[in-house]
């Protein structure tokens, strides 16, 4: 929690958490390293970012060659904190998501949520600087299961007023998922996100959506403006490869987005709703 710093969870084993299996909130210099979080969310509160591991107001924290799979949440969050708190019941202290690095983790079969989420909820705060990398996401795409595991990673501005900047998502393998391998939405109005560079990935089998007005298909990449006022910029799209997808990326009411060397699919660009 606040002011807890420097920790390192290594070599854990983590189960049957109501929600979160790791919840670290409003600190800095956190590790957590090869350990096993797996069996939790067994009675959800329903919370807006409900993950196995949730960091929430944190900078230049470290969640690095860990197994997440088969919760009853998605997989892993970074957040920022404040008047909205996602992670928890109660509002924290306002703080960014900043200079995180999520690596070299699988994340398999999380139910109901998606496997890796950056997203910025209180303005102000946001999140930025934000590294994905060399992870494995795992989901299920191949028709109506019960429950579903959605899979995919997220960037994304979500509350009105509110800021994603230079998040990077880099070398990760997505495979299945009911919604596109990679997505970065901005979300609601006055919100910003700028900067988000996603390269070297391989994306397999991934869904379509989630928002109706998104992808009709499947797509590996969605880079989606979804509401007016709200701002998607200067994106990179870099090098990397979309396997049996309809379409490669898919985007909408952005600007300046850059694809360079796209293996695989189409790209598709779409009018604002």
């Amino acid at each position: 929690g606040p002011g807890i710093t420097g920790v390192v969870i290594t070599n854990a084993k983590i189960f049957g958490a109501n929600d979160h299996g790791i919840f670290v909130q409003d600190t800095k210099g956190i590790g957590i390293k090869d350990s096993n979080i797996t069996g939790n969310g067994v009675s959800p509160h329903g919370l807006s970012e409900d993950k196995a591991i949730t960091l929430s107001g944190t900078t230049n924290c470290l969640v690095k060659d860990n197994f997440v799979g088969f919760n009853g949440v998605g997989g892993i969050s970074v957040t920022d904190d404040g008047l909205v708190s996602p992670g928890s019941l109660n509002p924290g202290s306002p703080r960014p998501g900043q200079g995180n690095v999520i690596m070299g983790n699988v994340i398999e079969n999380n139910i109901g949520d998606c496997s890796i989420v950056i997203a910025a909820f209180n303005p102000g705060e946001g999140v930025s600087d934000n590294v994905v990398t060399g992870n494995t996401a795992i989901g299920n795409s191949f028709g109506p299961t019960n429950p579903p595991f959605i899979g995919g990673i997220v960037v994304a501005a979500d509350t009105p007023s509110t800021t994603a900047k230079d998040n990077i998502v880099l070398g990760n393998t997505v495979i299945g998922g009911w919604i596109p391998g990679i997505i970065v939405h901005s979300n609601a109005p006055g919100d910003l996100v700028t900067g988000t560079v996603v390269s070297l990935n391989r994306l397999i089998s991934n869904g379509a959506g989630p928002d109706p007005t998104d992808a009709p298909n499947t797509a590996g990449i969605v880079i989606a403006n979804e509401a007016p006022g709200a701002v998607l910029t200067h994106t990179i799209v870099a090098w990397n490869t979309v396997t049996n997808d309809y379409y490669g990326v898919w985007h909408k009411g952005d600007t300046n987005t850059n694809i360079i060397l796209l293996l695989g699919n189409a790209v598709v660009k779409v009018g604002h709703p």
